[in-house]
């Protein structure tokens, strides 16, 4: 994996089972947001509560907030998906291309990006938490998700000082 800065914003080069994992946790999520989560205890890492000592203002503040909430989340996921399965299409259209050196145009959707690793990451760390014994896989995703962020957030970071 490899994050540049570029005139459009960021770029993102990585293999393509690389992607595919993006994609499919993108996927996930999506779904997992769009089934509203009763039940699941990653729905507290994804939508805490803005008043845990009073219930009734907890609950008046989600009832105005938790929609737009869903909606931005699943507009951050829905972006990757749509980020990936562009390059997913220049894939199958060119024999030529070498598909573990394709760049994910993250461009100005930066923050989108952001969003959705670290959702991902809360959503992972509670399977985590849950998984008895441990499960080595859910902890290597966890780790490479938040190696993603870091190099997309330093280079946002850079883009951000050079407009400057």
């Amino acid at each position: 994996m490899h994050i540049t800065r570029e005139s459009g914003g960021v770029g993102l080069t990585c293999a393509e089972g690389e992607r595919e994992l993006i994609l499919v946790f993108a996927a996930q999520l999506n779904e997992t947001l769009v089934s509203g989560m009763h039940g699941d205890p990653a729905r507290e890492l994804l939508f805490p509560s803005a008043y845990p000592d009073d219930p009734v203002e907890a609950e008046q503040f989600s009832r105005y907030t938790h929609d737009a909430l869903v909606a931005t989340k699943r507009a951050a996921a829905l972006e990757v998906i749509k980020a990936l399965l562009a390059v997913r299409n220049i894939d199958s259209d060119n024999e030529n291309v070498d598909i573990n050196n394709m760049v994910v145009n993250i461009g100005t959707n930066i923050w989108q990006w952001l969003t959705f690793l670290t959702d991902v990451r809360r959503v992972l760390s509670q399977r985590i938490a849950d998984a008895e014994g441990g499960d080595e896989s859910l902890q290597e995703a966890f780790d490479w998700f938040g190696i993603l962020h870091e190099g997309i957030l330093a280079a946002s970071d850079d883009s951000v000082s050079d407009a400057s």
